[in-house]
């Protein structure tokens, strides 16, 4: 048996690899009557690197002791991508890891805001969908202030992401669902 990989190693190679993602994220309910559409904050850690390179991330899943691995074709290559979604896991797992086992420079700066978002979803995991309906949001427990501010880390997070759509895709129906919450 091959000893575990360095955590060390883990934490650089989620700098160069990683990413620490928050998205407000859209999901319609087809198979439904209506068709309901339902809204709710996503976070995630994630590694993607080469298909040939799985047997590395196994070794990454099995430090972490949870998460997934996907496959996935992007621009004609092959990639595995490493996950953990699940908030327990990634509140009680992912970021002590990366408390522990600090990273460098902006991904560092990106995973301070990331935690704080962790940190929220968890203590709010149970408002975990937001319905939207003909009339407007239904209500839901969202307390004001922390939803609030989990648009302003995803926000302040965009500085330290790629240039892409799919973050920011829903998060007018983010600001206006806020504006409906009570003080």
């Amino acid at each position: 048996m091959n000893p575990p990989l360095p955590k060390e190693f883990i934490a650089g190679l989620t700098e160069g690899e990683g990413c620490f993602d928050l998205q407000f994220r859209r999901d319609v309910k087809y198979g439904r009557p209506g068709s309901p559409v339902y809204y709710g904050w996503k976070a995630q850690f994630v590694i993607n690197l080469r298909k040939d390179d799985t047997p590395l991330l196994e070794k990454v899943k099995d430090v972490f002791g949870c998460g997934t691995i996907h496959f996935q074709t992007s621009l004609e290559k092959e990639m595995a991508r490493y996950s953990i979604q699940d908030i327990e896991n990634l509140y009680k797992i992912a970021v002590p890891f990366f408390r522990e086992n600090r990273l460098h420079g902006k991904k560092q700066k990106d995973f301070d805001l990331w935690a704080e978002a962790v940190e929220i979803l968890f203590e709010n995991k149970n408002p975990k969908n937001i319905k939207k309906g003909i009339r407007g949001f239904a209500s839901t427990q969202w307390n004001k202030h922390d939803f609030q501010r989990l648009l302003e880390l995803h926000k302040e997070m965009e500085q330290y992401k790629a240039k892409r759509k799919q973050g920011v895709k829903w998060i007018s129906a983010a600001e206006a669902y806020v504006l409906t919450l009570p003080d």
